[in-house]
């Protein structure tokens, strides 16, 4: 059985408006070895952006199954932890710092408050809040920091120390600056 294949690297000359196909057997890899993963076409193996989506992926999975463990969303989880890092902070500032829409971070508080893991405060400004974390919201976020720490130190293991993390987060750094 033969399988079609976008070929990105031929696609300007290609008639078939702007795609090229390349054929390549089931379970072939680029050398020609058997992968027994399935399908895999070099090119999106050797594609930074495609290997980056599926590690990405994989990690958010990961963090996801770890933190359902003591009862926090991925999201909550970094909420709680800048909240506990500086708290006192407006809800915009915490949205800017974890890269969320403002709008979106308030329907997040409204669930960590409403799970009595944070609360908003009143200021003199009556527009603003400041939130602090509760009792329950320091304790779960210590539960969920010790799988976080095991699960980084996992991830550390697996790059092979701590010179290949920084060269990596460093590799990372530059893809972000654009």
């Amino acid at each position: 059985m033969l399988i079609h294949v976008m070929n990105p690297a031929k696609a300007a000359d290609s008639q078939t408006e702007g795609f090229d196909f390349a054929v390549m057997r089931p379970n072939e890899t680029k050398g020609g070895e058997l992968d027994g993963a399935g399908l895999r076409p070099s090119y999106l193996s050797e594609s930074l952006t495609a290997r980056l989506r599926s590690v990405s992926a994989l990690l958010a999975q990961q963090v996801s199954d770890l933190f359902s463990a003591v009862d926090l969303s991925t999201a909550e989880f970094f909420a709680l932890a800048h909240i506990a890092h500086r708290p006192g902070s407006k809800q915009g500032e915490i949205a800017a710092q974890l890269s969320i829409k403002r709008s979106n971070f308030v329907v997040l508080m409204d669930r960590m408050e409403t799970h009595g893991l944070a609360e908003r405060r009143s200021t003199d400004d009556r527009r603003a809040h400041v939130i602090h974390l509760t009792e329950e919201g320091k304790s779960r976020l210590e539960q969920a920091m010790t799988l976080w720490q095991d699960h980084e130190r996992r991830l550390l293991g697996q790059l092979g120390g701590i010179a290949d993390k920084i060269s990596l987060l460093q590799m990372l750094d530059l893809l972000s600056e654009q």
